[in-house]
């Protein structure tokens, strides 16, 4: 929580939300102006953190342990979310999401314009790696791109015969999936690993029968991806 005064500019667009609020609900022109003589004296006290408003929001409205939060910090809350600023909004989802701040500019827009974000718009902007897997001679195996490229080597590992050869796996991490594409295509087209069939890398031919005679491993001459 902090002082009143950090929020005080707030409280007008705060009580004019109520108000037409009340109004809508049929209530009359004085009723309203009741209201918002109530709230002016009732709510300056204090206003929260937008980020500790929005916690409590979310735990309130999923049912989250909510008795752990007072009548006055419920309300609080309520308040500091409704008249939370653009800026604010957008720090948040950044920190959140991981996202760069003027994406998340983007996302308060299109919330504001009701519109969903989806899981297209979650991929798009969120950081993306590149990973390299070598061999213990630093011969290129594999280039891929993934969110969580801890968790695509456990997939690997699980399913892609060339793994055996992988002694370390390099990562490059880029602001977003696109950058990590665009990265991940020029890598292969220039560094030709091994075993990759995407971007225009070499995946049959002299080089892979060679390597993998070299490694007594000609049973993968099968496909191997």
């Amino acid at each position: 929580m902090i002082p009143s005064a950090a929020r005080l500019g707030r409280l007008e667009t705060y009580i004019a939300t109520q108000v037409a609020d009340y109004l809508a609900m049929g209530y009359t022109p004085t009723q309203a102006a009741e209201l918002a003589t109530y709230l002016r004296a009732a709510h300056i006290p204090e206003w929260m953190e937008y980020a500790d408003a929005q916690m409590i929001v979310m735990d309130v409205s999923l049912g989250v342990d909510s008795s752990k939060y007072t009548a006055d910090e419920i309300a609080s809350s309520n308040r500091t979310s409704v008249t939370a600023t653009r800026a604010e909004k957008a720090k948040l989802l950044s920190e959140r999401m991981r996202v760069s701040y003027h994406h998340a500019l983007g996302w308060v827009d299109k919330i504001e314009r009701g519109e969903a974000v989806t899981d297209a718009d979650l991929d798009a902007y969120q950081p993306c790696a590149m990973y390299r897997h070598v061999d213990a001679d630093g011969v290129l195996l594999y280039i891929g791109i993934a969110t969580d490229p801890d968790l695509r080597r456990e997939q690997h590992a699980a399913t892609s015969k060339w793994f055996r050869f992988a002694s370390r796996m390099d990562v490059d991490w880029y602001e977003t999936r696109g950058d990590a594409e665009a990265a991940e295509r020029s890598a292969i087209q220039a560094d030709l690993p091994i075993f990759n069939k995407t971007h225009g890398g070499v995946f049959r031919g002299d080089r892979v029968v060679d390597y993998l005679v070299r490694h007594s491993a000609t049973d993968l001459l099968e496909p191997v991806i």
